[in-house]
């Protein structure tokens, strides 16, 4: 895909226990800002072809990838079709990988445009600046959530915003 927003943190723990959490597709409610349901919509519950519905916005998300112990990259779709606008494709990438004591972790939304010259254009003056911004969001919530287990609230995630 052409664009990717990424971040890049470190928790302090070892690789096989943030693993465990990620490896959960269940607990995304407890990370990611605006989600607050999962739904998983296939017998599958990981591995390539497991795949989830998000609420409120019922987005579906795919797994198209998988390294079992290390990440994965889901598909966001709507039922069948294809992804939400302005977006003509998209998925996330998440990786961990041991650094010492810590574990590095990776996550990035990868996509394409809609309206093809249009759609880059308006990537480059401030969609793409909102799409980091979740990405960031979502990263410093995912961080918090895996050294604490405490859910993310918005009131918490303004917090972290402010130390980071």
């Amino acid at each position: 895909m052409d664009n990717e927003a990424a971040y890049t943190f470190y928790l302090d723990m070892p690789r096989e226990k943030a693993w465990e959490k990620l490896g959960d597709f269940t607990l995304a409610p407890n990370y990611v800002p605006g989600v607050t349901k999962v739904e998983i919509t296939t017998d599958k519950r990981v591995g390539v072809g497991a795949s989830r519905r998000v609420y409120p916005k019922k987005m579906d998300e795919t797994i198209v990838q998988w390294n079992d112990g290390y990440g994965f990259v889901l598909k966001l779709h709507k039922g069948n079709g294809g992804p939400p606008a302005p977006f003509k494709e998209a998925g996330f990438r998440y990786s961990i990988e041991e650094d010492g004591r810590r574990t590095k972790f990776n996550i990035g939304l990868m996509y394409n445009m809609q309206m093809g010259a249009f759609g880059r254009l308006l990537n480059r003056l401030f969609l793409g600046k909102i799409v980091e911004n979740i990405v960031r969001d979502i990263g410093i919530s995912m961080k918090h959530f895996y050294e604490t287990d405490e859910p993310v609230t918005p009131r918490i995630l303004k917090k972290l915003k402010t130390k980071s």
